[in-house]
C-alpha cells in the first residue's frame, strides 16, 4: 500500500519531505535481507535525503550494508549509488567512493541515466565533489533539466533537481 500510495502522490507532484513522517517508518522486527524491508529502509533514507538530513539518510542506508552482497543486482546497484551520494555528500574517503563506485555500478548508471533523475543527481555531484569539472556538472544540471520537465513523476523530478542545487551548494564550501 505505501508503495502504490507514495508513488501516486509523487506523480501528482508531492515530493517525499511533504508526506507524513509515520509512513517511512522502518519494520519493528526489521529482516533488511527481503525486498520489502530493504524498501522501506530505502525509502526512508529518500524521505531524509529529501529533506536535506544527510546523517539520517546515511543511517537508514547502513542498515542495508550487511545484506547489500546477497540482494539482487538491481536492488544492490540502488543502495550503491544512494550511499555512494551520501558519501560524496559527507565524509568524501576516497576508499569508500573507490568500494562503491565499481566498474559495474558506473555500468549501470550509464545504462539507467538517460531517464532516471537520480543518475544524473549521482554523476552531477560526482562530477562536481570528486572530479572538481565544472563544465560537465553544468551538462549534466542541463539534461537533468530536460528530464525533469518529461519527468511522469514531478514530485521526484522536483527532489532531484532540488538535491542537485544542495549539491551544488556542498560544492561552494
Amino acid at each position: 500500500w505505501l508503495m502504490l500510495q507514495v508513488n501516486g502522490l509523487q506523480s501528482r507532484g508531492t515530493c517525499l519531505r511533504d508526506m507524513p513522517e509515520e509512513w517511512f517508518a522502518l519494520p519493528e522486527q526489521p529482516r533488511y535481507g527481503s525486498y520489502m524491508h530493504m524498501y522501506a529502509a530505502l525509502l526512508r533514507a529518500g524521505w531524509h535525503m529529501d529533506r536535506q538530513e544527510l546523517e539520517q539518510a546515511t543511517e537508514s542506508l547502513e542498515l542495508i550494508r550487511p545484506f547489500a552482497p546477497n540482494l539482487a543486482t538491481l536492488y544492490r546497484f540502488e543502495w550503491q549509488c544512494e550511499m555512494l551520494f551520501c558519501e560524496l555528500m559527507g565524509p568524501r574517503r576516497s576508499e569508500e567512493v573507490e568500494a562503491l563506485y565499481t566498474k559495474e555500478l558506473q555500468k549501470y548508471i550509464g545504462k539507467c541515466e538517460r531517464y532516471q533523475l537520480g543518475k544524473k543527481r549521482l554523476l552531477y555531484a560526482y562530477a562536481l565533489l570528486m572530479e572538481k569539472d565544472i563544465a560537465k556538472a553544468e551538462r549534466l544540471w542541463g539534461e537533468a533539466q530536460r528530464l525533469a520537465e518529461r519527468s511522469p513523476n514531478t514530485g521526484e523530478a522536483k527532489s532531484e533537481l532540488d538535491l542537485m542545487l544542495w549539491v551544488k551548494e556542498i560544492a561552494s564550501y
